[in-house]
């Protein structure tokens, strides 16, 4: 999603040199930095080189002013085995931002007369489950209005389709096609099922696959030459590797078949310049006329249009109200922001192939470089308590120091780091830390936790298991009972605590 206020989801890495080489992006599109204060573009690069410096940013950036490219860049690794450094030419799977790609499919085929946005699935798609199919709209689809649950929240079904190849009407008919959560067109709730059901409709209507419609409708024609469906076995030049951040640094990312399995809700591959192409023809009226084009950029309920939020707001600083236009996305091991502050005509496109989501913020780095392009002071960036603690210990530091920074830095400079989530990070490292047997570091740990939410049965149960690990029964029977207290259902704790009774 885009950030709040627009309504929106420790080794420096070596840095790629600045790109002007261009794959399609020509005349008016140049980086003109002659024609652009060379000032804020310097301050842009510091400023996201902060983000990088902090493991809070590691990919690929563009920026775009009243039409002119002004800066692109890659920071960090597209491959970290191989050294291979990210560039304004590295594939980055795009996520979610793939959303918009098949609403203007779908405005492609109203504007040809071969699709009613008012008419229902089961108009289309007639083997679909019909008490439902007739009862919600393509609009209703592309809205996140439908009342479908979403079937990327279903854990079976995740870990299913994330490793088998099927084809979209079997993943449609098996995990789209749940009980209604609400009546369609009364609530926004953000659905992957109703996107990959779209992508049905489209390849049930033009018989093509969804991948050839996004080559030959919009990928051809704008010259996005670098732009695709990822396929699980076909080698695919510059892609970037994706990597998540765990306790012992970066690790690779999971595997997900993003061609079945994410499909017309998040399947894309891209970069940063072909998504500038895609934006600049979104600007105009190259691929929809006007009336559809206003269509895809009126919000409905929950400020979202057909594949893009559209959000109204008045930023610190700022004499008016700003609109943004954008989406992000997330997947395995990458996330993504594509945004445009329309009445400033500012683009800023960013690719990690990271999964930055959890460490950080796209959006506040896209904040950032607007204040900065509007003569305001962006904020500085939040380091991630958890990769600071992570990175403390791979050092050589024990539990007992980290914890103890923890405990200072919330008291004196908790506005310099982030300590989004920190029950459950907490939870997490001291977890693993007892997977490694170093229970004291373990244990000062989870002792932070109880400290810090006093509340939490899960915190003294987590603590209590690593205190009977480390032999202290008499700690641990203390905390198991205090864990009971606050939830009397932890049957957990019930159980350890009759184990701990009943031996010697």
């Amino acid at each position: 999603m885009l950030a709040s206020w627009l309504v929106l989801s420790l080794i420096s890495l070596p840095v790629s040199a600045q790109t002007n080489s261009s794959s399609g992006l020509k005349s008016r599109n140049e980086i003109a930095v002659t024609q652009t204060n060379k000032n804020k573009i310097s301050q842009i690069e510091k400023y996201i080189q902060t983000y990088a410096d902090n493991f809070l940013f590691n990919g690929s950036i563009l920026v775009a002013e009243k039409g002119r490219l002004i800066f692109k860049k890659g920071y960090g690794l597209a491959n970290m085995e191989w050294n291979v450094p990210n560039t304004a030419t590295t594939k980055f799977r795009i996520g979610s931002v793939t959303k918009q790609f098949t609403a203007m499919l779908i405005l492609r085929l109203e504007q040809a007369g071969k699709i009613d946005l008012q008419a229902k699935i089961s108009d289309y798609l007639p083997w679909y489950r019909k008490e439902t199919g007739s009862k919600i709209t393509i609009h209703h689809l592309l809205t996140h209005t439908s009342g479908i649950p979403n079937y990327t929240a279903v854990a079976d079904a995740v870990n299913d389709i994330n490793t088998h190849q099927y084809t979209p009407p079997e993943i449609a008919g098996k995990y789209c096609a749940g009980d209604l959560e609400f009546e369609p067109g009364t609530k926004f709730k953000y659905n992957n099922s109703g996107y990959f059901l779209l992508g049905v409709i489209i390849e049930t209507i033009s018989k093509k696959s969804y991948a050839e419609n996004l080559k030959e409708q919009i990928f051809e024609p704008l010259g996005m030459k670098n732009s695709g469906i990822e396929q699980p076995n076909v080698l695919l030049k510059n892609r970037a590797a994706g990597y998540e951040y765990g306790f012992e640094g970066y690790e690779n990312a999971d595997f997900i078949n993003m061609e079945s399995a994410t499909y017309a809700a998040g399947a894309i591959y891209s970069t940063v310049e072909d998504l500038y192409l895609w934006q600049t023809a979104l600007d105009g009226e190259k691929l929809l006329s006007k009336e559809n084009s206003d269509l895809m950029f009126t919000p409905n309920l929950g400020n979202y249009g057909y594949g893009l939020y559209i959000s109204k707001s008045k930023p610190a600083g700022m004499p008016t109200e700003i609109t943004a236009a954008g989406h992000a996305g997330g997947i395995n091991g990458f996330s993504a922001l594509l945004i445009r502050f329309v009445e400033k005509d500012i683009t800023v496109i960013l690719l990690d192939n990271t999964r930055v989501g959890k460490r950080g913020n796209l959006e506040n780095i896209s904040l950032g470089i607007f204040r900065i392009l509007n003569n305001l002071t962006p904020s500085e960036p939040s380091r991630s308590m958890q990769v600071t603690m992570i990175e403390k210990m791979r050092a050589g530091e024990t539990g007992e120091a980290v914890a103890n920074f923890y405990r200072l830095t919330k008291k004196e400079r908790k506005g310099v780091f982030n300590f989004e989530g920190a029950e459950s990070f907490l939870n997490n490292i001291g977890y693993f830390l007892l997977g490694k047997s170093r229970f004291t570091d373990s244990l000062a740990i989870l002792k932070l936790g109880v400290e810090e939410f006093p509340e939490s049965a899960n915190t003294f149960d987590s603590y209590a298991e690593a205190l009977m690990k480390a032999g202290q029964k008499e700690a641990a029977i203390k905390n198991f009972k205090r864990s009971l207290e606050l939830n009397p259902q932890n049957k957990n704790a019930a159980e350890q605590l009759k184990k701990l009774d009943s031996e010697p």
